[in-house]
């Protein structure tokens, strides 16, 4: 005979801001189709997130990665750092 799991309370996922201001929000686990044949190919196909998790809700700054990284790679530096997204770095340094 084998012993049943017992059921896991679900935990409900709130919004927070962190230490830094970041904003973040949960994504719950479940399914959806991802792509809409553009012209990089990219055909309907289905995604399943298994496991829920959380995403920031906006762009990261220069100010916030600035915090993190201590310093700033952008090329674009004319108007509010705590406002303007963060940019020239590449997926993996992300």
């Amino acid at each position: 005979m084998v012993a049943e799991k017992p059921a896991q309370e679900a935990v409900p996922l709130k919004e927070f801001s962190n230490s830094i201001g970041m904003t973040m929000v949960p994504i719950k686990a479940g399914e959806f189709t991802m792509g809409n044949n553009d012209w990089h190919n990219n055909k309907p196909h289905p995604v399943r997130i298994t496991k829920p998790f959380y995403m920031q809700a906006m762009l990261v700054t220069q100010t916030q990665y600035t915090k993190v990284m201590g310093k700033n790679p952008s090329s674009s530096k004319e108007g509010d750092p705590d406002v303007l997204p963060v940019d020239s770095i590449s997926w993996a340094t992300a």
